[in-house]
């Protein structure tokens, strides 16, 4: 069911580049490297004559991983869209390499865009890694417990909504038993 929806929705810009945030999104740094992209390629649709085999297989790949990915019985399995992105990524890089050739001069202005990328890139990709390597209720509940200590005199009670489980125990056990308890209520409202 809804196979087209998928179908159309996968084929969206949305789901042509990895992050680091999520498995397919579009953000601002993605969303730099489509426009630039983008540009080439409908400049190399525009100029060229004949399609080469390197077009026709990455459209294919596109096409097979989309198809592949809309078929899963559930929306939110995205897998099989790394086929279609491997398609994308060559077709883009065909767009780039057909439209400098024939325009030398737009490298200058692709020149600092893409070292600009590259550099967000990575600096994206070492923060995410970063926060991965430490578990949920570190860090929710290191700085909360880090805060309590520092600020818990100045508070009659301290109300604590819990994102995680056992907001007590991690508390008490970030701050080395130092957060006083008698003042600390643990609750859902907002």
């Amino acid at each position: 069911t809804k196979f087209l929806d998928r179908f159309f929705d996968f084929l969206s810009p949305g789901y042509l580049f990895l992050t680091g945030d999520q498995t397919f999104a579009l953000t601002a740094n993605s969303g730099l490297l489509l426009s630039v992209t983008l540009v080439t390629l409908l400049i190399t649709l525009v100029t060229v004559k004949k399609f080469d085999r390197l077009f026709w297989l990455s459209i294919k790949l596109i096409l097979f991983g989309t198809l592949l990915a809309s078929l899963q019985p559930y929306f939110g399995k995205t897998s099989a869209l790394i086929i279609a992105l491997f398609g994308w990524t060559i077709l883009l890089g065909w767009g780039i390499a057909k439209s400098l050739s024939r325009f030398p001069w737009l490298l200058f202005i692709f020149i600092p865009i893409f070292a600009y990328q590259s550099i967000n890139s990575l600096h994206n990709y070492f923060i995410h890694s970063q926060n991965l390597s430490q578990s949920q209720w570190e860090v929710i509940y290191q700085p909360l417990a880090d805060y309590l200590v520092d600020h818990q005199s100045a508070y009659q009670k301290t109300v604590v909504i819990p994102k995680y489980g056992f907001p007590r125990e991690y508390l008490d056990w970030y701050s080395r038993g130092q957060v006083d308890q008698s003042k600390l209520i643990i609750d859902q409202y907002k």
